[in-house]
This record gives structure tokens, C-alpha cells and sequence, in this order.
């Protein structure tokens, strides 16, 4: 069974989210990252790791702040990478 994981206005420390990024690996079939408070590249690193630890992902959403042109490519060229992807 896999899962839905959703982070909702949360803001978490570095320790909490690699706890989470390595308990999601191969779980989740849809994702969303809304709203949090992430340290400048926290919140695209960690995106992009559950990103590439899911590749059964077909629903993915982001509504953060993203620092910068480079960090926005990053993320989607791993959103682009899946092949379930709804687009």
C-alpha cells in the first residue's frame, strides 16, 4: 500500500527531515510540500530526495519559496524525471 505524505505549514529541523526523507523511500505514490518554513536550500533538497527515492510518485505538489533560478531547475527537472507523473 503506498502512501499520501503532505507537510503543511511545518518547520522542522535538519535531523527531522532526514528521519523522514529515509522513512518515505519507496512509499509514497503522492507528495506535497505547502507552505513551510524552509532554510534557504532545505526545502528543495528534501523535495528532490523524496522525489528520487519515489519513482512509483504520480501527484506531486510544491507551493514554497524557492530561492533561486538554479534551485527552481533542480526541482523540476526531478519532477520531469518520473515517468508517472501527472502533468
Amino acid at each position: 500500500v503506498l502512501l499520501t505524505f503532505s507537510r503543511f505549514k511545518v518547520q522542522v529541523n535538519r535531523s527531522v527531515k532526514d528521519m523522514l526523507s529515509q522513512s518515505l523511500v519507496l512509499k509514497c505514490d503522492q507528495v506535497g510540500f505547502y507552505r513551510n518554513r524552509f532554510n534557504d536550500q532545505d526545502g528543495i533538497d528534501f523535495a528532490v530526495e523524496v522525489i528520487q527515492n519515489n519513482p512509483q510518485l504520480n501527484v506531486f505538489g510544491f507551493e514554497n519559496a524557492i530561492e533561486n533560478e538554479e534551485s527552481a531547475d533542480r526541482l523540476c527537472r526531478s519532477i520531469l524525471a518520473l515517468p508517472n507523473i501527472q502533468r
